[in-house]
This record gives C-alpha cells, sequence and structure tokens, in this order.
C-alpha cells in the first residue's frame, strides 16, 4: 500500500509541476495589496466604473489586484518567471523547471496550491500557421441565398444572411450600427486584419482601441491563427457590397487568449486575464468563441458536471464578468 500511495503521489507531482514549465499558483488572501476598494480608479478605467454605476455594480475585493508581497515572494523564489495574474481567481501564471523554486512557494503560507498547466517542456512551441491553411480559410465566401431587401441602406453581399438572421438589417436601417460600443473579442489571433479589406474601417477610423497577446506576450495579434479575424469580420466588417458585419459601428479589443498549437488549462487562465483586462477597460461586451473540456493530456480534462460545479478555471471565470453585465 505505501510503495502503492509514493507511487501516486509521485504521478500526481510530475502532472502537476515536472513536465508543465507553465504552472498556476493560487494564493488565499490578498492581503498586502496596496489598493482599496474605496478607491477603484486605482485599477479600473473611468469608462468601467461609469458602466458600473450606470448598471448598480458594485466594486468589491474580486477586483482588487492580485498583491504585489504575494508576486514578489514567487518570483524571487529561484529561476521563476511570472507571466500573467487573474485577480478574480486570485492567482499567478508563472514559468519555470526550478524544482526547488516549486517547494519554496508551495511551502509558503499564503499559497494554496500550485499546479502545472502546460505546456510540454519539449514540444510546447507553436505551430506556424499553414499557408494552404490561410488560404483556404480565406477564400471567397459562397454566393448569397437571400436578396438584398428593397430599403435596406447598406449593400450586404455574402454577409447578407448572417445579418438577416437576427434581422440586423432592421436596425442598421434606423442608424443603429454599435456606434459608441467596445466589444472585446477573445480568440486564437486575427491573422493579418491589417492588411485585410474588410477591416480597412476598423483600422483607418481606430476601432481597434488595443491588441493584447496572453500567449506569446508580445501584444501583437496580426501574424497568429485566423479564427479571430473570421469572428471579428462577423461583427466589425465594413465593405460594402462584399461583406458587411453587425456592428461596423463599434470599437474593439483584439485579444489573444487560445494557443492553436495545443489544448492545455493555461488557456483557461489566458482567458480569465483576458476578460479581466476588457472589464477593467471598460469593454461593453465580450465575444468569445472558445470551450475548455478535453486536453492534449488527458488528466486535465473537465467533466460534464465541472462546469455547473463551476470547478473549472474557465466557468469560474466567466462568471464574474456574468456578474459584472
Amino acid at each position: 500500500m505505501k510503495i502503492i500511495l509514493s507511487a501516486c503521489l509521485l504521478f500526481v507531482t510530475g502532472l502537476c509541476c515536472g513536465q508543465y514549465p507553465k504552472l498556476i499558483v493560487q494564493f488565499k488572501y490578498k492581503e498586502g495589496t496596496a489598493f482599496s476598494i474605496s478607491n477603484p480608479a486605482q485599477y479600473l478605467s473611468q469608462r468601467s466604473l461609469l458602466r458600473r454605476s450606470r448598471q448598480n455594480i458594485l466594486v468589491d475585493s474580486t477586483d482588487l489586484p492580485v498583491s504585489q508581497k504575494y508576486l514578489d515572494s514567487v518570483r524571487l523564489s529561484g529561476a521563476v518567471t511570472i507571466l500573467s495574474t487573474s485577480k478574480w481567481l486570485n492567482q499567478v501564471l508563472i514559468q519555470t523547471t526550478d524544482q526547488a523554486a516549486i517547494a519554496k512557494i508551495n511551502s509558503f503560507a499564503f499559497v494554496r496550491q500550485v499546479q502545472g498547466v502546460g505546456y510540454r517542456a519539449t514540444g510546447s512551441q507553436p505551430v506556424p500557421l499553414d499557408k494552404h491553411t490561410i488560404e483556404k480559410e480565406t477564400r471567397p465566401l459562397p454566393a448569397i441565398l437571400l436578396p438584398r431587401q428593397m430599403g435596406d441602406i447598406i449593400s450586404y453581399g455574402n454577409s447578407y444572411n448572417q445579418v438577416h438572421i437576427h434581422e440586423g438589417e432592421f436596425l442598421h436601417n434606423k442608424g443603429y450600427r454599435g456606434q459608441g460600443m467596445q466589444i472585446a473579442v477573445l480568440d486564437g489571433g486575427f491573422n493579418r486584419y491589417k492588411t485585410n479589406t474588410a477591416f480597412d474601417s476598423i483600422r483607418l477610423n481606430n476601432q481597434v482601441l488595443a491588441e493584447r497577446d496572453f500567449v506569446a506576450f508580445d501584444n501583437s495579434v496580426n501574424e497568429d491563427d485566423q479564427h479571430g479575424a473570421n469572428c471579428l469580420s462577423i461583427m466589425s466588417a465594413n465593405w460594402p457590397g462584399k461583406m458587411v458585419g453587425t456592428a461596423p459601428g463599434a470599437s474593439y479589443y483584439l485579444l489573444r487568449t487560445e494557443n492553436v498549437a495545443g489544448e492545455y488549462p493555461i488557456e483557461e487562465h489566458n482567458w480569465v486575464a483576458g476578460a479581466e483586462f476588457a472589464d477593467s477597460s471598460g469593454a461593453d461586451m465580450i465575444s468569445s468563441s472558445l470551450g475548455y473540456t478535453d486536453f492534449d493530456a488527458p488528466a486535465f480534462n473537465h467533466s460534464y458536471s465541472d462546469f455547473y460545479k463551476k470547478t473549472t478555471m474557465f466557468s469560474q471565470g466567466a462568471t464574474y464578468p456574468a456578474k459584472r453585465d
């Protein structure tokens, strides 16, 4: 029995900390933070505060940034790099293969747990986009099936069916095209959005408010996966006669949280960090077509009931912006 128990402990330790250089350190408290609930302007934008006031949403302890005191202790534990934090989940994403540092971090009284979340120490680099895949994803759309209705101000081209699903043309005809709204799009990348004609308007009119990369941390999303650009086009495209989206007048945050090279729980943390950025910046909406159930390492897989129990980082993190909506 002792031998079996020891073997199990070694397996769990290896799964959580040994073979995965990206780890989550979750804290028990937020003690030592330099911020307070009474002065939220230090960590929330004015637009975010105005939205909360308008919607009667109170600032609470989950809004407080992760304690810098704790972050310093983790960073100084050894060969540790801090990548990003989540104030809602009270945790930090780190990169290290220093086992002594991991053991030291685990010993801190304010640490709840340390868990490996990806990627494997080898073979974890993002896979470059295949040229043929890009061409396939950007080839012309099929011919429209429904005709443009008489009286429509906008010529939607191939996007008419998509807009018409919810009769978006009715609002467009009345001048409601997303003006004044800010939408955060969380995805795997927005490949070539800076040169795609469909996005000319949001570029020329400065409707892209910011780019953030929570995967590579280079704050550039133009060279990454195509999927985010596809989703963005459904909303923001403004190419009359070819493609016009549902909210061409809105402004956008382009946030990369997904690493298409593989599937690991680190992306759940990335998503929450991106959602926090959107909320703190004052975005009105989050658009994201991502979800996490099965992973490259089956030991990380979520059961169907996990989501209802809110035990996953993704479901926990999504609960916070829903409460602040």
